[in-house]
């Protein structure tokens, strides 16, 4: 049984005024020390496996219920949306077009979170690691990035392709519209 809600709306409703920024900054409090212990129980690997494995599908989950709402494109964006919120990340759009989205994040405030605490690599593991399981729930969406500014690098570098055959359409305007404010009333 999956632990993610089966509406997309769902994932922020109580408090949608708090950006995702912030909900990583406080959820850490209680993760990297449990992290910690799973690392010591389990050793590094198992752990973050584990880890990898949970995020990874929850946010899978959450790409494929906005690609039922709002079609992949439409789900794609909604999600660059979230991760973004608060001024999260700063990027420069290299391509838009029908058959690829191309960005560089030049800055990232996840990625300076996590070292101002000394954890960088729990902030990948629990920050940049979900970017493919989320792509893998966005049907004909491929993702191809080389680095990230968590692990030291100068860019984060999103390389997106969209097979035009497999995307999945939004199921209707109205749809799409009632999820664009996740704080409305289901």
């Amino acid at each position: 049984m999956s632990s993610v809600p089966d509406s997309a709306n769902e994932v922020f409703r109580h408090r949608p005024d708090i950006p995702l920024i912030d909900r990583i900054k406080i959820q850490s409090e209680v993760l990297v020390p449990l992290i910690k212990a799973l690392e010591q129980a389990l050793g590094r690997p198992a752990a973050h496996e584990v880890v990898r494995s949970g995020v990874g599908e929850y946010f899978r989950t959450l790409a494929e219920n906005l690609a039922a709402e709002r079609g992949s494109r439409g789900a794609l964006g909604a999600l660059g949306e979230l991760c973004s919120a608060g001024n999260s990340v700063e990027g420069e759009v290299l391509e838009n077009s029908d058959t690829a989205f191309s960005f560089d994040i030049v800055g990232c405030r996840f990625a300076e979170f996590f070292r101002e605490i000394g954890e960088p690599e729990i902030g990948f593991l629990l920050v940049c690691s979900s970017d493919y399981p989320m792509t893998d729930g966005l049907p004909g969406i491929e993702l191809e990035r080389t680095q990230t500014i968590m692990q030291g690098a100068r860019t984060c570098d999103f390389r997106y392709r969209f097979a035009a055959d497999d995307l999945q359409p939004a199921r209707s305007t109205a749809d799409s519209a009632r999820l664009t404010n996740p704080s409305q009333s289901q």
